[in-house]
């Protein structure tokens, strides 16, 4: 494809990552590194007729007036299925979900739920039936096992399942290696912390004291040899 307004300039600056080409036929348009800026939808080659793919896989659809529309003018193609079916908007705070866990099947795949919360809870049993073929079973956060609820203990506030065993072994475990963790302590009198696993008192503190004590001791000795240099 050839355009006369193109102006094609090869004239790559040192250290410049880009291809060095730069397609300028005005103010504001060039391309750089083959990526084309200043043409924009049905004016840009690159254009695929407003449909965009989602990083997770889900299909987006540009729709500027919608109400839920980016900021880019884009709308998630499942929300419009389930808008197309209820006849009109979907009610505030509900959620649609991918039956088959396919972010990119939107067709005859869709449930529509209320809140965040069932959401959640419909992926729960999904990964409770994947992994052991009971989609009312939970999984242990501790052992990362599943099991039936009735053997498990679920936390009332989060809801987070576990066998009291693991639990109980997991703070064990935890209550042992706090204790070997070294403990530090404060000294009174010379406000200094140290290490007292295996020391009664301050080693700096007990230093101090038999450096007195030394000094005790060749104060002494300095008078006995006082003494016996006057007695001869």
């Amino acid at each position: 494809m050839t355009n006369s307004n193109l102006k094609f300039e090869n004239n790559p600056a040192p250290g410049d990552k880009s291809s060095g080409f730069v397609i300028a036929p005005g103010p504001g348009f060039s391309i750089f590194g083959g990526y084309m800026r200043g043409l924009f939808r049905e004016k840009n080659p690159a254009w695929n007729g407003g449909i965009r793919n989602g990083q997770d896989g889900r299909i987006f659809i540009l729709k500027p007036e919608h109400y839920r529309a980016d900021i880019n003018g884009y709308v998630l193609r499942s929300v419009l299925l389930a808008e197309k079916a209820l006849g009109g908007p979907i009610p505030n705070g509900a959620l649609v979900h991918h039956f088959d866990g396919n972010p990119a099947n939107d067709h005859k795949n869709l449930i529509l739920c209320e809140n965040n919360k069932y959401h959640h809870l419909l992926h729960q049993r999904k990964r409770a039936y994947d992994a052991c073929g009971r989609a009312d079973w939970r999984k242990c956060r501790y052992c990362k096992r599943y099991d039936n609820p009735a053997n498990l203990y679920i936390s009332p506030g989060r809801g987070l399942a576990c066998h009291k065993y693991c639990k109980n072994k997991y703070e064990r475990e935890r209550y042992h290696k706090a204790k070997e963790v070294i403990a530090m302590e404060f000294c009174s009198k010379c406000d200094i912390a140290y290490d007292f696993a295996g020391i009664s008192g301050c080693p700096l503190c007990e230093a101090k004291d038999r450096v007195d004590e030394l000094e005790g001791d060749v104060e002494k000795l300095t008078d006995q040899i006082s003494d016996l240099e006057r007695e001869e």
